[in-house]
C-alpha cells in the first residue's frame, strides 16, 4: 500500500510539473492573422481543472474562505459626501440640449433570445439570428458590426460571436468568451477566453493574445487595454511555486492592475500591485477608465469569496501614470449600471452602499476624485440605481424607487415596481422625468448629443420578489432629455433577464449606436 501511495504522489508531481511548464513565464502567443473562425484552443473548463497558479483566474469561479482583514490597509477616505439634498424640483436642463442630435441612430436588441436591429426613427426591424440562444449585443465603434454572446445547449460558459449589422452569416469569435468589448475607435474586439485577453480585428481577422488576465477595459483613445492579473509569489511550502497547495501551507500571491498596448507591442506597465497571503486579500478588481484616460477605477475585495463579494467592496481610483489609490465609497461589485465617469474625468457618479439587496441603503453619489461630493440620501426613503452622465457632463440620469430598511425588504408591493427616471446634478438638485405608476422605468441611456434618453420600461405588476415574472413584457421607450414626449421605441417581448437580489442586467437586452 505504501508503494502504491508513493507512486501516486510521484504521478501528481509529474503532472504538476508539466502544468507549471505550460503556464510559467510571461510570454504570450505571437500575433497571427487568422480567419474569423473558432480558435483551436483549450476550453476554460480544461484550463480551470489544471491551472497551477494561486488563486485561479476569475473565470474559474470564486475561492471560498473566511474573511481576513487585508494585509495592506486601504487609503483612508477624505471628507465624506454631504448627507442630504433638497427635493425641490428644478428644471436642470431647461431644454437647452433638445434638437442637438442630427439622427436617433440604431438599436440592437434581444427579442425571443435572438438579436434584432432597428432604426429608431421609424425604421423596419431586422432579425439577425434565429436559434433563440443569444444575448448582450454590442455595436462596434463604426456601427458595422455587432458582437454578442450565445448560450450553449448545455455546458459551461458563453461563446462569442460577431455578425454584420446589415445581416449575413455569423462568425464565431471564441468557444468561451466571458466578456466582449469593442475598441472605442475601430472594429477591434477584445474578449477574455482561454485564460488570456485576446483581440480580434473584425475587418482583417487578425487575432492577438495580449496577456493572462481576467477583466479588461479599453482606454478612451483605443490605444491601450487595462487588465487585472494574478501570479504566485512563493511561500513557505516547496509546492507553492507551481500552485500546488498542501494543507497548512501559506502561499504568497501578487495581484495588480496593469496596462498593455492594444497592438501587442511593448511590456505591460504596472499601475497597482499588492502582495498578500493566498487565503486573504486585498484583491484588486478592475472597473474601467476615466473618460480622459488619466485614472483607473477598481474595487478591492477582502477575499476571493462570492458570498462576501456579493455584499459589495470599496471603490478606489488611481492615476494611470502612478500614484496612490484613493477610496471613494463602497459599491456593489462587478456590476454595470453602478458606476459612471463624467465626460471630463473630474467626477465619478456611483451607487454607494453595501449589502446585496439593491433597494436597501443604495444612494447615488456624485463625487470628485478626493471623495468629496453630493449624496442623494433622502433619509433612506428612496434607493437609486443605473447612473448615466449626460454627454455635456451637466447632469446624471438615474433610476429612483422606494428604499427599504433591512427588516422590510420582503414587504409588498415590490420596491422595484416604483422606479422612475430622474436627473440630478453635483449641487444636489433633482428633477423627476417619468411618473406613470403603471410602469417601472430603468437603465437610462443618453443619445450622443444629449437630446434624448432611452430607457427600459416594464409593467409595475410584473415584478416579483427579486426579479420579474417569467414571460413579462419588456419595452424600450424614448423621451426628450427634459422628460417630454415619451414614446415607445421597441417591444422586446417576453423575456426574463438575469438578475441577482433585485439587480437586473438590462444592458444584456439592448445597445444603442446613437449613444456613441
Amino acid at each position: 500500500m505504501l508503494r502504491a501511495a508513493a507512486l501516486a504522489v510521484a504521478g501528481i508531481a509529474v503532472f504538476v510539473g508539466v502544468m507549471y511548464l505550460r503556464f510559467e513565464g510571461d510570454t504570450v502567443p505571437a500575433s497571427t492573422p487568422t480567419p474569423l473562425t473558432t480558435p483551436n484552443r483549450a476550453s476554460i473548463s480544461e484550463l480551470c481543472e489544471s491551472y497551477p497558479r494561486v488563486p485561479k483566474p476569475p473565470q474559474c469561479g470564486p475561492v471560498n474562505g473566511l474573511f481576513v482583514r487585508p494585509t495592506v490597509p486601504p487609503t483612508p477616505k477624505s471628507a465624506a459626501p454631504t448627507p442630504e439634498v433638497r427635493e425641490q424640483l428644478t428644471n436642470l436642463r431647461a431644454g437647452r440640449n433638445i434638437g442637438r442630435d442630427a439622427a436617433l441612430g440604431r438599436i440592437a436588441f434581444v427579442r425571443g433570445d435572438d438579436i434584432w436591429v432597428k432604426e429608431l426613427a421609424g425604421g423596419e426591424e431586422r432579425r439577425l439570428t434565429d436559434d433563440q440562444r443569444n444575448t448582450a449585443p454590442r455595436w462596434s465603434a463604426d456601427g458595422k458590426w455587432i458582437a454578442f454572446q450565445k448560450r450553449p445547449d448545455n455546458g459551461f460558459g458563453l461563446s462569442g460571436w460577431v455578425v454584420s449589422a446589415e445581416g449575413g452569416s455569423q462568425a464565431k469569435v471564441a468557444d468561451e468568451a466571458f466578456s466582449l468589448s469593442w475598441s472605442p475607435v475601430n472594429s477591434v474586439l477584445a474578449y477574455t477566453g482561454g485564460g488570456f485577453i485576446n483581440t480580434l480585428n473584425a475587418e482583417t481577422g487578425e487575432r492577438r493574445a495580449l496577456a493572462r488576465a481576467g477583466h479588461c477595459a479599453w482606454s478612451p483613445d483605443g490605444l491601450n487595454i487595462a487588465f487585472g492579473w494574478s501570479e504566485d509569489a512563493g511561500g513557505d511550502g516547496s509546492m507553492c511555486a507551481v500552485g500546488f497547495r498542501v494543507y497548512g501551507t501559506v502561499c504568497q500571491v501578487r495581484q495588480g492592475l496593469s496596462v498593455v498596448n492594444a497592438e501587442g507591442s511593448g511590456a505591460r506597465r504596472d499601475v497597482y500591485e499588492v502582495t498578500h497571503q493566498s487565503t486573504a486579500g486585498p484583491i484588486p478588481y478592475l472597473h474601467g477608465w476615466s473618460r480622459d484616460g488619466r485614472y483607473l477605477s477598481f474595487w478591492q475585495e477582502p477575499i476571493d469569496s462570492s458570498s462576501i463579494s456579493a455584499d459589495g467592496a470599496p471603490l478606489f481610483v488611481i492615476p494611470v501614470d502612478g500614484g496612490e489609490p484613493r477610496e471613494l465609497g463602497r459599491t456593489l461589485l462587478d456590476r454595470e449600471g453602478i458606476i459612471t465617469w463624467s465626460p471630463n474625468g473630474s467626477q465619478i457618479a456611483f451607487v454607494d452602499g453595501g449589502g446585496r439587496d439593491i433597494w436597501i441603503r443604495k444612494h447615488l453619489v456624485i463625487s470628485d476624485l478626493t471623495g468629496a461630493g453630493t449624496a442623494f440620501r433622502n433619509d433612506d426613503g428612496t434607493a437609486e440605481l443605473n447612473p448615466a452622465w449626460s454627454p455635456q457632463g451637466d447632469v446624471v440620469a438615474f433610476s429612483r424607487g422606494e428604499g427599504r430598511a433591512p427588516e422590510d425588504t420582503n414587504r409588498d408591493p415590490e420596491p422595484a415596481a416604483t422606479r422612475r427616471i430622474w436627473l440630478g446634478d453635483s449641487a444636489g438638485r433633482v428633477q423627476q422625468l417619468t411618473s406613470d405608476a403603471t410602469y417601472s422605468d430603468n437603465w437610462p441611456t443618453w443619445s450622443s448629443g444629449g437630446s434624448y434618453i432611452l430607457f427600459v420600461r416594464v409593467m409595475a405588476g410584473d415584478f416579483q420578489g427579486y426579479g420579474i415574472r417569467s414571460g413579462a413584457n419588456i419595452e424600450l421607450w424614448l423621451m426628450n432629455a427634459d422628460g417630454k414626449d415619451p414614446r415607445k421605441a421597441a417591444v422586446l417581448g417576453a423575456s426574463t433577464p438575469e438578475g441577482y437580489y433585485g439587480f437586473i442586467h438590462w444592458d444584456d437586452l439592448f445597445d444603442w449606436y446613437g449613444a456613441r
